[in-house]
């Protein structure tokens, strides 16, 4: 029996609501219990009307918004004739709109037969409020938001957006479908190969064969590859190439001399090329966020998208290749030098991340924000529509390939050639982007107020179909966004984690 208890009061309620008494105003009833009186408000005609007029009926205004502004100012009520409005309107505190009358006819009151209609485009809420506390009547109108048509676009009807008691009587408020979310941005350009190595001097070409200058390859701001220096080739002793860098930060239990340099010659020990730089680290792969179904706020509804993934790490340059002996017996004492050391090639830039996909939009006929406000909906009918997929993620780019070695200087006579550098490693792969999560589809969002109280007679209507969730950028790291939600009537957003 609580509903027939609250209608009673609503009755009650209604029977006072308005302009309220003074002693130049009388009293003004909702129009279906009697005849409103030209000094309870603002009246308002789309054809008939001029935003110049002073609001009556023979000189009624012509937009909702210089109505609804007038109203306030003069602590009255908005009057509309049935007929079509497509601005978005911001409804001042305690102002209540009643349509239904038909101003061709005296502004005969007609009810349901000429409810006043407010519709407007893609992206546009038709009617919010906002300001302090208060009550509000919304009579005999039919609010339509259309379907979204940006990409993660929510369409919804009305937003309350303060600590307003709201009263929706004798109405339709419809919203239309949400968009699908974008699917995450593809990198066009693949990652940066790594430089090759540079050859060491061939024995007996100077005093002392240089290896191989060191190459290195740009990543980033703060990132690169080079390749390790080749060993130098002396008369008497020959060097050791370097090691690549960046060094890694675990070596390969396989392989645990990853981006070493070489060893030069010693004695009869001919020298050693240098080792293969390591490989970059994969990037990790995006996630959804499993705690937030989107946020809602004064200014509509944002879906929760998917993360994108991380980049991968450049890889390691090789090592430098080991020089060889040079002597004068061979190349005469003008030209002493050994064989130098191939340098290392540098390593490959990592591949860049996935983007993460978009939400897909959702669809709300009432999104009531702010706590400590209370909604009725009395003779109404509420309608949705599907909600918007979420976008796919990207995939992860591959990392640039290694640099190839620089060869070791040639040899001459009974002196050994010089070392090759190692390869660079392959640049780690980008993590892929996580799916976006789909769109929702509920009649009334609330966020926690007093009480929100559906009435017997009112309606919910439409097609409860929630958007899938997008895909992930890597099927076997990035993940699949969330399945949007759906439920006939209320959604409290507290309990689903929503945020604010």
């Amino acid at each position: 029996m609580k509903w027939l208890l609250m209608l009673a009061v609503g009755v009650v309620w209604l029977g006072l609501v308005g302009c309220g008494p003074t002693e130049t105003v009388p009293s003004c009833p909702d129009p279906r219990f009697g005849e409103v009186d030209e000094a309870c408000g603002v009246w308002v005609s789309a054809s008939l009307g001029d935003d110049a007029n002073p609001g009556t009926r023979l000189a009624p205004k012509a937009s909702l918004t210089a109505a609804a502004a007038q109203a306030f100012d003069n602590n009255q009520d908005v009057y509309a004739c049935g007929e079509l409005w497509t601005e978005p309107l911001i409804l001042s505190p305690s102002v209540s709109l009643y349509g239904g009358f038909d101003c061709e006819d005296g502004w005969t009151y007609r009810g349901e037969a000429r409810r006043a209609r407010l519709e407007t485009g893609p992206g546009e809420i038709p009617l919010k409020t906002s300001g302090a506390a208060g009550q509000r009547v919304i009579a005999d109108f039919t609010i339509r938001a259309a379907d979204a048509i940006v990409p993660g676009g929510s369409s919804i009807a009305v937003l309350v957006a303060d600590p307003q008691i709201i009263h929706f009587l004798r109405c339709s408020i419809l919203a239309g479908r949400g968009a699908d979310g974008l699917d995450g941005e593809e990198m066009e350009e693949p990652a940066m190969a790594g430089a090759a190595g540079i050859a060491g001097a061939d024995a007996c070409a100077t005093v002392a064969g240089p290896g191989g200058a060191a190459t290195e390859t740009a990543c980033g701001a703060e990132e690169s590859s080079r390749g390790g220096k080749g060993g130098d080739g002396g008369a008497m002793l020959a060097t050791d190439g370097e090691a690549g860098l960046p060094a890694p930060g675990e070596k390969d239990p396989g392989n645990p001399q990853d981006g070493d340099g070489g060893k030069g010659q010693t004695g009869a020990v001919g020298c050693t090329p240098g080792e293969p730089g390591a490989d970059g680290v994969e990037g990790v792969s995006g996630e959804h966020v499993l705690s937030s179904k989107g946020r809602v706020s004064a200014d509509g509804f944002t879906g929760q998208s998917g993360a994108d993934g991380q980049p991968g790490t450049p890889a390691q340059g090789g090592g430098g290749g080991g020089a060889s002996r040079g002597g004068a017996a061979v190349c005469g004492a003008a030209t002493p030098g050994g064989a130098g050391g191939g340098a290392g090639g540098a390593g490959g830039c990592g591949g860049k991340a996935g983007k993460g996909g978009q939400a897909g939009g959702s669809s709300f006929a009432v999104l009531l924000f702010l706590a400590g406000r209370d909604a009725t909906f009395e003779s109404c009918d509420l309608w949705v529509s599907r909600a918007g997929n979420g976008g796919d993620g990207a995939k992860g780019q591959p990392g640039g390939p290694g640099g190839e070695p620089g060869l070791g200087g040639a040899a001459q006579g009974s002196l050994q050639a010089g070392c090759q550098g190692g390869k660079g490693g392959t640049g780690g792969k980008g993590g892929g982007g996580a799916g976006g999560n789909g769109g929702h589809v509920f009649h009334i969002v609330y966020d926690g107020g007093d009480w929100v109280y559906p009435w017997p007679d009112t309606t919910y209507n439409g097609q409860l179909f929630p958007g899938d969730g997008g895909a992930g950028g890597d099927p076997f790291g990035a993940e699949r966004g969330a399945d949007g939600y759906a439920s006939k009537g209320t959604y409290l957003t507290s309990i689903y984690s929503f945020q604010q």
